[in-house]
């Protein structure tokens, strides 16, 4: 996956005070941990929302700070979710060359044999735990379900899957099952008009 870059500047101060003003002036209030210390920072909010249409924790960033440069993933964020904006965020500092833990979005493929029979698909996990290099990070992983059948279950155990990395989810674990659909029962009224007695034909 291709790294994003992000600038950003040192924050002077820290404290609701000093974030309320941050965004205020349309910007987002940001830690990066796993540094020698942590580095408190702000992002412009309109640059980063042209760049992340959504928050995902799998998404490798250079994270610019003046002369400094980061490598970091989001690991964490705070929206507000009536103005439709986030409002804080937590970076992780990776190394390139060490392993790191993540998890990315599952995204399933074809239609499945028991979807097309009239059940449901109900799909429970919806991302992966895994370990890998920061360089082999998948942006998500493919799961082809077009052989699951009705009443049937996909299970973690169950994938086969490509790319260098490690999945650690429990193998029991389901990813996705075909329910079958509720019967909905109809019930038809035929009405007739009686005749009265004294109808002329």
């Amino acid at each position: 996956m291709a790294m994003k870059v992000l600038e950003a500047t040192l924050r002077d101060s820290t404290g609701t005070g000093s974030s309320r003003r941050l965004r205020h002036d349309k910007r987002i209030p940001g830690v990066v941990y796993g540094a020698d210390k942590n580095v408190s920072v702000s992002i412009d909010s309109h640059n980063f929302e042209m760049k992340f249409k959504h928050v995902s924790e799998n998404e490798l960033i250079e994270l610019r700070v003046g002369k400094d440069s980061y490598n970091v993933l989001i690991k964490d964020f705070q929206s507000d979710i009536l103005k439709n904006m986030v409002t804080h965020l937590d970076f992780y500092q990776v190394e390139l060359g060490k392993l790191l833990k993540t998890h990315v979005p599952i995204r399933l493929v074809g239609v499945a044999k028991g979807v097309k029979g009239g059940g449901i698909m109900e799909h429970p996990l919806h991302e992966l735990e895994i370990e890998c290099l920061p360089k082999d990070l998948p942006e998500f992983i493919e799961i082809d379900v077009e052989s699951l059948d009705g009443g049937h279950a996909l299970h973690v155990g169950d994938l086969d899957l490509t790319g260098d990395f490690k999945v650690l989810n429990s193998h029991d674990q389901v990813v996705a099952f075909i329910g079958h659909a509720k019967a909905v029962a109809v019930t038809e009224e035929e009405e007739t008009e009686p005749v009265g007695e004294g109808a002329k034909a």
